[in-house]
């Protein structure tokens, strides 16, 4: 178990090629969702709607795909 030092009460550290932040007393960091996760679900339909995909050729379907792979 590696660590290294980001500032003074957090560190990364190596656990089985997966690399963690601890605090200060060298416990693994637990995050609570973001806003964003709360709203995941309409993703897909805000994006078939959104001009982005339209104004770089984006295709939903292909989106889709990628998405199930």
């Amino acid at each position: 178990m590696k660590k290294n030092k980001l500032k003074k009460t957090v560190s990364v550290i190596k656990r089985k090629n997966i690399y963690y932040l601890t605090n200060d007393k060298n416990r693994i960091k637990e995050f609570k969702p973001w806003l964003g996760d709360i709203f995941s679900f309409l993703y897909d339909r805000i994006m078939e709607k959104s001009i982005f995909p339209k104004k770089f050729g984006g295709d939903i379907n292909k989106h889709f795909e990628l998405l199930r792979k």
